[in-house]
């Protein structure tokens, strides 16, 4: 089936819009015009207008999926609410946004049709020499920063407000997704975080839920056997490909324990992932230390917005209590927060 990239209008305010900008902009300028608070922006675009579960709009405050709206982009109300709109919009549901702007007094015109065609990224030879790089499973990479930067160089030199430019993404994307099923704990971590990356862009793509499922480390299972991520991913990688697949086990197991910890296991959990664990060398520099936080930085959550010590009880997988010099408990507490 192809996909629709059909464009919209709102009369008098903004042209060329796709569905989830076209959900932004018709709430962004419904605030601006009228006084209104929670209560009465909810009346009028009720969750009922999505059909899903994200509503129109949420509270920020109250995001458990940080994923599914556009957190960057928040719209205060009269009552000093912070509220951030869904980016859940397609063919299915945006019509009922749509007629519900309308008989708010807007205009809301479709301006071009579902379109099948798009361009070929394989004349592109930064968009092939991406795809290589799964192709090859050339991706044991020293930081995140080196797989990051050709990402970003890949979806800068698309508009995903171009229906055969956003088609493009997609089909690299869907190449990349072929080698990931082949090797999934070797790419599927990057292929994972090229979906975060590419959200900057305004492209949203959904990631294969099950590949994280069967290739995350149980938190009942790492607890009872003492050892976190590092230690069992030593068990079953060699030195050379151990970033590769601690990249993957590390990201899926993050978004998965999150409904069996609370934060103190879980900050514990982060901090005990250094070189203690490491069993193939040793290194005076935790450069595990920085992957996990870059980890972390991929996910929306920088250390830097959490200074000041913290204290983290040995419980799981520490040898002792550790005093940090960045608040990893209150991360934790906010990681669980918009991923449970």
């Amino acid at each position: 089936m192809a996909k629709d990239y059909s464009k919209y209008a709102i009369e008098g305010v903004v042209e060329n819009l796709g569905k989830s900008k076209l959900a932004l902009a018709i709430i962004e300028d419904y605030v601006s015009k009228n006084q209104v608070d929670f209560a009465v922006l909810n009346a009028a675009f009720p969750d009922e207008c999505q059909g899903g579960i994200h509503g129109v709009f949420r509270k920020k405050v109250d995001v458990k999926d940080a994923k599914r709206y556009y957190m960057d982009k928040p719209i205060s109300l009269v009552d000093g609410t912070e509220i951030v709109v869904t980016n859940q919009w397609g063919i299915d549901n945006i019509p009922g946004l749509i007629n519900r702007a309308n008989a708010l007094g807007y205009v809301v015109n479709k301006v071009n049709q579902t379109q099948e065609g798009g361009i070929s990224y394989k004349d592109n030879k930064i968009a092939t020499a991406f795809i290589d790089l799964f192709k090859n499973k050339n991706l044991n990479i020293d930081y995140l920063s080196e797989f990051i930067k050709p990402a970003e160089e890949l979806l800068k030199m698309y508009n995903s407000e171009i229906p055969a430019e956003a088609q493009a993404i997609d089909d690299v994307y869907e190449e990349i997704m072929v080698y990931v099923a082949e090797e999934p704990l070797l790419l599927g971590g990057y292929a994972y975080i090229f979906t975060f990356v590419a959200q900057k862009f305004d492209h949203w793509l959904d990631f294969n839920e099950d590949i994280i499922k069967e290739n995350t480390f149980q938190w009942d299972d790492m607890v009872g056997s003492g050892k976190n991520p590092v230690a069992l991913v030593c068990e079953e990688s060699t030195e050379d490909n151990f970033k590769s697949i601690f990249i993957s086990r590390m990201m899926f197991t993050l978004i998965t324990i999150i409904a069996d910890t609370d934060e103190d296991e879980l900050a514990e959990l982060i901090v005990s992932c250094d070189m203690d664990k490491y069993t193939f060398s040793e290194d005076d520099e935790c450069w595990i230390c920085d992957l996990v936080i870059d980890m972390l930085d991929v996910f929306g959550f920088s250390l830097d917005d959490y200074e000041g010590e913290c204290e983290i009880e040995s419980r799981h997988f520490l040898d002792g209590d550790r005093t940090m010099g960045y608040d990893y408990i209150r991360l934790s507490q906010n990681f669980i927060g918009s991923f449970a």
